[in-house]
């Protein structure tokens, strides 16, 4: 998470919050385009972040932090570790492998955070239309 960004510093939010993600896309900005970087994914790239749109903001966010707790988990070992992780190429071996993981392990900060997150963005959100 980025301190320096508005949702995240009035949220309180932890440095780093875990969400389950498969093959999903980055936000890159066109040349010169703004971009506040609300998080990032471990490779550096941003996941979540607000750009300007007409008089307004958009805020853009690739993973899920509405998907949280058994949901997430059975979501995860269903859903993304099956024919949507197959479709982007995991082999057999990798999806066996990530399943062990969320078995073995669950979700390392529990849905608190994600949580957190998703309410921080929507209260962001509010907060920007009623202007």
């Amino acid at each position: 998470m980025n301190p320096e960004n508005e949702i995240v510093r009035e949220a309180k939010l932890p440095s780093t919050i875990y969400q389950i993600m498969t093959g999903g896309g980055s936000l890159i900005p066109d040349p010169g385009q703004p971009l506040d970087v609300v998080g990032w994914f471990p490779n550096g790239t941003a996941a979540i972040g607000i750009v300007p749109y007409g008089n307004g903001k958009i805020v853009l966010s690739n993973p899920h932090p509405n998907i949280t707790g058994e949901t997430a988990r059975r979501w995860a070992v269903d859903g993304v570790l099956g024919d949507y992780a197959r479709r982007w190429g995991w082999t057999e071996k990798m999806i066996t492998e990530g399943r062990k993981l969320i078995q073995t392990e669950g979700e390392p900060d529990d849905p608190e955070p994600d949580w957190a997150l998703a309410k921080a963005m929507l209260s962001y959100a509010y907060e920007q239309a009623s202007r």
